[in-house]
């Protein structure tokens, strides 16, 4: 009998590293917003499980190097009346299942599969009144967004 060797396939952009997972206790597992807000976002760990709910409110979430407590972590986010901005990193594999009501989402993590075998992060979005956004990438300055609204103008 004779062992095959099969490569792990590389991330699609090797220059991104994979966010790190450290199974273990710990992390963040709610976060509540009535008529207020949440802003996580540099070195932060995220429970297996976390729950964001914003009532009239919002949460600002940047996971592009948080630390995850499990290779799948399940993210649910209810906003009524409020919304949440949440921002994955390159090389994350991103599933989103969302509903809305009288409100909206907008998802825009790209079409390709980052990392095969990598960790993953279902994000499950329930707007209601509200709206939530999935963007990939780190979120960019408001003088890089000036200085590009401003070369698009010309």
């Amino acid at each position: 009998m004779v062992d095959v060797v099969v490569p792990r396939p590389a991330p699609v952009d090797a220059a991104h590293e994979r966010l790190p997972v450290r199974p273990g206790e710990g992390g963040t597992q709610r976060l509540i917003s009535v008529m207020s807000g949440h802003e996580r976002k540099g070195r932060w760990r995220v429970a297996p499980r976390c729950t964001v709910v914003n009532v009239m409110g919002g949460s600002d979430l940047d996971f592009t190097q948080a630390e995850l407590a499990s290779g799948h972590t399940r993210l649910k986010v209810i906003s009524i009346m409020g919304g949440a901005d949440i921002r994955v990193p390159e090389g994350l594999n991103v599933e989103v299942s969302e509903f809305s009501l009288m409100g909206g989402n907008r998802v825009d993590v790209g079409n390709a599969t980052p990392d095969p075998g990598g960790p993953l992060l279902s994000i499950r979005l329930v707007s209601i009144m509200g709206g939530n956004d999935v963007q990939r990438g780190p979120k960019r300055s408001l003088r890089d967004r000036l200085r590009d609204r401003r070369l698009e103008r010309g």
